[in-house]
């Protein structure tokens, strides 16, 4: 049994701007019951699609038991629920656009449809003319010596499909496996008929192996897995006939897990002098996208686990026309340790049209982007307590207002490992104030343990309150017509993807972005960017490499709010029928989101790309600037 509440829920409930789900599981009887399933969905018994040449293929099967009964008799009980799910889909073809035999050979004049002229030059209106991007000068007839072609390009494109002829498309098969394994359960404990115990302990476990093919790097995918597992134990002590608290201690934990596919060559094994990072050196595969063309992404590692202690003790009291809940709950130790290699052997972006055309670019080893960092490490931690009081008081025959009031603070999370967080003050960088931890970092960016910056990165609030009133009246008494609505006020908490970008920068993570490197083979041979990951630099003693990528929190971020009301009459017209109107409303501000805080500034008539950076207005520090700030707004209105 589950609720799923959207709006104007209860101040018992808090932590989330969202909906709110509540699930009950069965216990067992004094009776022994059970059953046993199986769900079948095969494409040979389904009808085919009146457009697809063949029906879907798909293959699912959910199976799976209950069983419950007594272990003592009106005393203690027992149930016990397994449940499997395989899913196996037909080969799916997908489409790219790589290079086709033609392009492969140097023959890019396709790209010119309308012809070129006497002198070997597509003119404008004829298509595109191509030129080298070392020199400037036009490709004669769109040819290319294949000489000229980067020699890791080449063992790249040996490993995608061929393009057909004109359109460059090329077709690549992709399946689908999904191996899914729950349990649950529960043990109920009954002492007389005032006290009852409650245990329960659910199990998820997930496989989605990838099934990349090596000879084809198009169907390079991610391995994935993921595993949750709760567990609850609940108190529930009836004091007096109108008197019941329940006492709640739960304990989660879920390890999400993906890896980078086996069997495919990483950009060092391919020829490119970069040091290859990768956790997994045997799990990768050449980060790149060619602008129009095709795309390989890649991740070495994205391990994620996170737990917590949840405690609640709730009391409900009945008197008179008044129902009240009231209690307080914590989040105890709620933590999340992050291993997320994003990087590690490097990505190359080739989407500039330097040549005129993306997948020359590629083919001349002529990247407009590289970028390459280190594995990213970190441990997030908070404590959170909340109080609430709610009433539910019926007035009268007519008119029940439902009334409550949450407390729930605003609490940062805690970098535990090495207070891997970083903070940037505008009006600090304005003033040349440096931090004292890492004295030779830029001006501005400061650091837990500088004065003033607290362990968090920025303050916790704990003057947040959340207040939240409903009411259902019957205008006329008559039980056919009801108006209902409800007004609250709640506050999103941190998560922890949206606190873990400092540990991606400075001085936690050195990495590398590169506009327009020199070339394919050897990106750190531009002038300017030399390897960073060369030796481990003490950044509390020595230089920073600037410019650099840096990551940081605004020191004014605060705490997400929505409001939410909403007003619905509801009409019976005949004893089958009813008419029915609602309005439905939410405002938010404060949202969390992230911005560029050092763009280029556009001066007309000179900014190219090749000077971004000297157009950034922090551009002697940094590349990119990402302050993670609160102004983000939203708002939503429906009538339904």
């Amino acid at each position: 049994e589950f609720s799923y509440e959207t709006n104007n829920y209860s101040a018992r409930f808090g932590g989330r701007g969202g909906g709110v789900v509540n699930a009950i599981t069965r216990s067992g009887t004094n009776q022994f019951h059970g059953s046993a399933w199986e769900f079948v969905r095969n494409g040979d018994l389904n009808a085919r699609n009146f457009f697809a040449s063949a029906n879907d293929g798909l293959k699912r099967n959910q199976y799976g038991f209950a069983v419950g009964g007594p272990v003592q008799k009106n005393k203690m009980f027992f149930f016990i629920d397994w449940q499997g799910t395989k899913l196996r889909s037909a080969p799916t073809q997908n489409v790219a656009v790589t290079a086709t035999a033609a392009e492969l050979n140097g023959d890019f004049s396709a790209l010119c449809p309308g012809g070129f002229n006497a002198s070997g030059i597509c003119p404008a209106a004829n298509g595109t003319q191509l030129v080298n991007p070392n020199n400037n000068t036009p490709f004669l007839n769109n040819q290319i010596l294949t000489a000229m072609f980067d020699p890791v390009a080449q063992k790249v494109l040996s490993l995608v499909p061929v393009g057909s002829p004109g359109t460059g498309l090329a077709y690549y098969t992709t399946h689908k496996i999904n191996n899914d394994s729950q349990w649950v359960t529960r043990v109920d404990r009954n002492f007389g008929n005032k006290f009852r115990i409650s245990g329960r302990y659910f199990y998820d476990g997930l496989s989605i192996p990838a099934g990349s093919i090596p000879s084809d790097l198009l169907t390079a995918a991610l391995d994935k897995a993921w595993r949750s597992q709760n567990i609850t134990l609940n108190a529930e002590y009836l004091l007096r006939p109108n008197l019941i608290s329940t006492l709640t201690a739960t304990y989660d934990r879920v390890l999400p897990l993906e890896t980078g596919p086996a069997g495919f060559s990483s950009w060092k094994q391919l020829g490119v002098n970069i040091p290859n990072l990768n956790v997994y050196p045997n799990n990768t595969a050449p980060d790149m996208g060619v602008g129009g063309y095709f795309s390989i992404a890649w991740l070495g590692l994205y391990r994620y686990p996170s737990a917590e202690y949840h405690f609640d003790n709730n009391w409900t009291y009945v008197r008179s026309g008044h129902t009240l809940q009231f209690g307080a709950d914590i989040k105890y130790n709620e933590r999340t340790t992050e291993d997320q290699d994003y990087g590690g052997q490097g990505s190359f972006s080739f989407g500039s049209q330097i040549s005129g055309n993306n997948l020359l670019d590629f083919m001349l080893g002529k990247p407009d982007g590289f970028n390459q960092g280190l594995l990213v490490e970190n441990t997030l931690q908070r404590n959170v307590p909340a109080l609430y009081v709610t009433d539910a008081w019926k007035v009268g025959r007519k008119l029940t207002l439902n009334l409550g009031v949450r407390w729930n603070p605003w609490v940062p999370l805690h970098e535990t490992t090495d207070n891997k967080m970083s903070i940037f003050s505008q009006a600090a960088y304005n003033a040349g104030a440096h931090s004292t931890r890492f004295p030779l970092a830029p001006p501005g960016i400061l650091f837990p343990g500088d004065p003033g910056v607290p362990n968090t990165g920025t303050p916790s609030s704990y003057h947040v309150f959340a207040p939240r009133i409903g009411f259902a009246y019957d205008p006329f008494g008559n039980g056919k017509t009801a108006v209902r609505g409800g007004f609250g006020i709640y506050h999103d908490e941190p998560f922890t993807n949206g606190f873990n970008g400092p540990a991606f920068g400075l001085p936690w993570n050195p990495s590398s972005s590169i506009s327009f490197p020199v070339s394919l083979d050897n990106p750190y041979a531009t002038p300017g960017y030399p390897d960073p990951f060369v030796g481990h630099l003490n950044f509390a003693t020595e230089p920073w490499p600037e410019p650099f990528f840096e990551y940081a929190m605004d020191p004014h971020l605060t705490y997400p709010t929505i409001q939410q009301w909403n007003l619905t009459i509801e009409r019976q017209i005949t004893p089958s029928l009813m008419i029915r109107t609602a309005y439905e409303a939410s405002e938010s501000y404060h949202q969390i989101m992230t911005v560029e805080a050092n763009p280029a500034v556009y001066i007309p008539g000179e900014s190219t790309l090749e000077n971004v950076q000297s157009r950034r207005p922090m551009g002697q520090y940094f590349t990119n600037l990402a302050l993670e700030n609160t102004t983000g707004t939203s708002s939503y209105n429906a009538l339904l």
